[in-house]
């Protein structure tokens, strides 16, 4: 697989979720990668979560795992797995889930995801989508 060059903000597609051109943060300071979602139920080894374009979707949880925000602040978060492809490049990843509404971006990208696939120009963004 080759590493292909993007910018620090690309449109995403998450195409098992029917999701299209969803901003997306490449973000090399975070270890894992998240997708905006509210209204988070977890029940026994699902995990059911809605969207910003309002549907509800229901996912296996992998797992939940602490993560502390840039802020300090400790929250614990449901872990799904599911595809994501930005340009060309398709393939599965988890995605921890919380709300991201103050964000200008529904999935972030961090560098357990990012590592081997993709090399950042922290300079530009929409490299694969303009």
């Amino acid at each position: 697989m080759s590493i292909v060059l993007v910018g620090w903000l690309e449109r995403g597609v998450l195409p098992d979720l029917g999701q299209r051109d969803v901003i997306t943060k490449i973000d090399t300071g975070a270890y894992r990668s998240t997708l905006h979602a509210q209204n988070i139920v977890v029940s026994g080894k699902r995990v059911r979560f809605q969207l910003s374009n309002g549907l509800q979707y229901e996912l296996r949880l992998i797992r939940v795992c602490s993560v502390t925000s840039s802020c300090g602040t400790t929250e614990k978060r449901p872990v799904v797995r599911t595809v994501v492809r930005i340009g060309a490049c398709e393939f599965k990843t988890q995605f921890t889930l919380t709300n991201r509404s103050g964000h200008r971006a529904e999935i972030l990208l961090g560098r357990r995801t990012v590592s081997g696939r993709f090399l950042v120009d922290p300079k530009r963004k929409f490299l694969l989508s303009e």
